[in-house]
């Protein structure tokens, strides 16, 4: 669901965004993913964060590879 928010989020304004999330981007889960099959393999926060700095310079991420709840 972030990396669907996330990017709106940037639209709108946000330039520092923090990011929990303890998944892995996998070919059976990637049909969620909005960017596709970027990042096959890696934690989806990361790549998120990746992606979005290097999409939108202004934007800092702060990435957490656990799920917020841990």
């Amino acid at each position: 669901m972030q990396g669907y928010v996330a990017p709106e989020l940037v639209k709108n304004g946000a330039s520092d965004i923090v990011i929990y999330d303890g998944d892995r981007l996998y070919d059976e889960n990637r049909m969620r993913w909005v960017f596709g099959g970027l990042g096959v393999g890696s934690n989806k926060a990361s790549t998120l964060g990746f992606l979005l700095e290097m999409i939108h310079p202004q934007v800092h991420t702060e990435i957490h590879e656990n799920n917020l709840d841990e």
